[in-house]
Parts: structure tokens; sequence; C-alpha cells
């Protein structure tokens, strides 16, 4: 008989145990959303404070990949296009493109990303603010920031880009 109780509390514990566990797994599943998604940057012209930028970019709900050129020749809008059909590979990707050269700059995302061409716009207006005297990296965080601003809003499901000459 004191075999079959201390089964019995050996189930009860378990699936206590297993039930507590599955609420924490839950838990943390519900929460990760707001977590940061995946960074990429590519900066072969070394103009970008990487750890920065990473961390600032972290903090969006969305992927960011953020690429840096030297090699660019053509207009703003050809470097809009091939940021586009290079580098957008997801609808739910956010793509900063830099042209240190021709000082060109550009933010597209795909369109899972709920913003709108104002919204990017305005972070392109906030790198360009903030890029005076070569200061991409800071230039960077502000876009970052004005995108992260602009999400939270989610004030529209509509997708574009926008190209900046900074």
């Amino acid at each position: 008989m004191m075999k079959k109780q201390l089964r019995w509390q050996s189930r009860s514990l378990s699936l206590s145990l297993l039930a507590l566990l599955t609420a924490c797994c839950l838990f943390f599943a519900v929460s990760l959303p707001a977590q940061a998604d995946t960074v990429r940057i590519s900066d072969p012209v070394e103009v970008l404070n990487v750890q920065q930028v990473m961390s600032e970019g972290s903090n969006l709900a969305y992927p960011l990949d953020v690429y840096t050129t030297n090699t660019f020749s053509g207009t703003a809008s050809g470097f809009v296009q091939r940021t586009i059909s290079a580098h957008l590979t997801s609808k739910r990707l956010i793509v900063i493109a830099i042209d240190v050269v021709h000082r060109y700059f550009t933010v597209v995302g795909g369109s899972q990303v709920p913003l709108t061409k104002a919204q990017y716009t305005t972070a392109g207006q906030a790198f360009k603010n903030a890029a005076a005297g070569n200061h991409f990296t800071s230039a960077m965080l502000a876009a970052i920031q004005s995108l992260e601003s602009s999400l939270k809003s989610h004030t529209s499901s509509t997708s574009s880009g926008s190209g900046e000459r900074c």
C-alpha cells in the first residue's frame, strides 16, 4: 500500500514539475517577439562601430542587415534598386545601406515590415541629420532609433523604401 502511495505522489510531483516547466517555456516564448532579432553587418569600408550598431539594431523586432560600400557607381535611385535586388532577401528584413563615396543612404524593408514610406524617409532624415562630418555610427544609430520608434507605433502595414543622399 505504501509503494502505491509513493508512486502516486511521485507521479503527481512529476506532473506538477512538467506543468511548471511548460508554463515557464510559454512565458519565455511569449516574451521573445519583443526581443532582438538577427543583426548582420557588412562594413568593409570600416566606417561603423560595429558593436554599437549591433547593440542598437538588436532592439528591433525585425532582422536588420547593414551594408557599407565605397565601390558603387551609379545614381541614388540605382543604389536603392541595387540594395533591394541584392540584399532584400526576406519579407521580414530591414536593410540599411550606405555608399560612403557618393554619400548615398537607403533603408528598405520587406513586405511584412509594418512601416510606411514616410517612416523610412524619417529614418533617412535622422541619418542625414546625424551624418555631418562623417559620423556614420552616430547617423546609423539615429536611423535605427527612428525605425524603432516607428515600429512601436505600428501605424501602417505598408512597406516601401527610401533612398536619401546624406
